[in-house]
């Protein structure tokens, strides 16, 4: 009923008795799952990928561009020969963004 999954909440009752009865116990349980949930924070889990780029330096402020368009998070970045930046991107953003890397000439490895 609060829109959020992979969760387990534990009840655990420290007084035996049957006074409240099968109903009263229902109730009880569900008003003590319900004060956790009231307090739970929440986030929201995005599916992404982890990629690697490989560009000159002159085209990284373009690739950087591309990345904040695409919201991708960049990790990491390495300057050797080439420019390598290793991103993660929400997977429903990885199309539009390969194909605005395919104006340029860089190089995409998949890392998971």
């Amino acid at each position: 009923h609060k829109g959020v999954g992979d969760i387990m909440i534990i009840v655990v009752r420290y007084f035996g008795g049957i006074k409240l009865g099968a109903g009263g116990l229902t109730r009880a349980y569900g008003q003590a799952a319900q004060a956790v949930m009231e307090v739970l924070p929440t986030q929201t889990q995005i599916p992404t990928s982890e990629f690697t780029i490989h560009c000159n330096f002159s085209l990284e402020q373009q690739v950087r561009y591309f990345c904040s368009q695409a919201e991708a998070i960049i990790e990491q970045v390495d300057y050797s020969k080439d420019v390598a930046i290793k991103l993660s991107i929400p997977n429903s953003n990885i199309d539009k963004f390969k194909a605005q890397l395919a104006a340029f000439d860089c190089k995409l490895q998949i890392e998971r």
